[in-house]
């Protein structure tokens, strides 16, 4: 559960700041084992930057975060090997296959050890790169890549999963695929930490939430109660260019309060969502996919 200590994943204060920038400010968040969780903001937002600190990847500048119970400021190696981390970059050898690339990523994630050939097996299938073993990187197609760059990730079977947008450039038969074996794993006690823009795909695949903007969390929970405390549908109207909002979901209430004055582009009533929550509580954009903008 959010905001409590314990589990597979606790992290307390994390901050980071690139020169002038406060990148994330002191963002508490944690995950407990077989929780699947989204990290939801807009771009810039600080999803990648929290993402990175977890993950190793980049130093904070103070908080602290846990692995499984281990301190991973004071016993990094342990903390890594239980962490599978997948960022927005594709990071693969494009000049190796892609079975020689999950080896690779298996081995040097799980301390140098033997691959588990079942547990190998088992994710291959269940992602579809049987056909696409043997194939080095560089031939694949910017979707396939972003796949098997997902599948490192995975494929030492870690305890605590960081993804960032993984399901940018799937087409829908991976993403259904991916999406499918991440609630496998997390049914099986992992933890998932999904970042993204699509609000739609967090409210669909994730039980909990935390909502970044500018770097601070703003909310944080179980999706649906986030959705019941914050979601009170609205009314959007569109007159003359400029959004004028009203809430409830009477479409003529609306109109009749807003008046004569201007011409009606169009009429958008937003229903109690995650989409809805973000609106209230942020002063971000969100197109009509639920997809967070600048």
């Amino acid at each position: 559960m959010h905001g409590e200590a314990g589990g597979n994943l606790d992290v307390r204060g994390l901050a980071k700041t690139y020169g002038t920038v406060r990148a994330v400010d002191d963002v508490t968040l944690s995950l407990a084992p077989g929780e699947f969780g989204g990290l939801v903001g807009a771009n810039g937002a600080g999803k990648t930057t929290t993402m990175s600190c977890v993950g190793g990847l980049t130093r904070p500048d103070r908080g602290t975060i846990r692995i499984c119970g281990v301190d991973a400021a004071r016993h990094g190696v342990a903390a890594r090997r239980e962490i599978g981390i997948a960022s927005q970059r594709v990071a693969l050898y494009g000049g190796l296959s892609v079975e020689a690339n999950l080896r690779f990523f298996a081995r040097v994630a799980g301390g140098g050890g033997p691959v588990q050939q079942t547990a190998f097996d088992r994710l291959v299938s269940a992602l579809r790169l049987e056909r696409l073993l043997k194939r080095p990187v560089v031939t694949l197609s910017v979707g396939q890549q972003r796949l098997v760059h997902v599948a490192s990730a995975l494929v030492h079977h870690p305890r605590v999963v960081l993804l960032d947008e993984p399901t940018a450039g799937l087409d829908a038969d991976a993403r259904n695929a991916l999406l499918a074996w991440l609630h496998t794993i997390t049914d099986e006690g992992a933890s998932v930490l999904l970042a993204t823009h699509h609000l739609s795909e967090v409210e669909a695949h994730c039980s909990t939430v935390t909502l970044v903007h500018r770097g601070r969390v703003v909310a944080a929970g179980a999706v649906s109660e986030l959705i019941e405390r914050y979601g009170a549908p609205r009314v959007e109207i569109s007159i003359d260019g400029e959004t004028v909002v009203h809430p409830g979901s009477d479409v003529m209430t609306a109109l009749t309060a807003v008046g004569g004055n201007g011409s009606v582009d169009a009429v958008r009533v937003v229903r109690p969502s995650l989409e809805a929550v973000f609106g209230r509580l942020t002063d971000a954009s969100i197109d009509a996919g639920g997809v967070l903008g600048k």
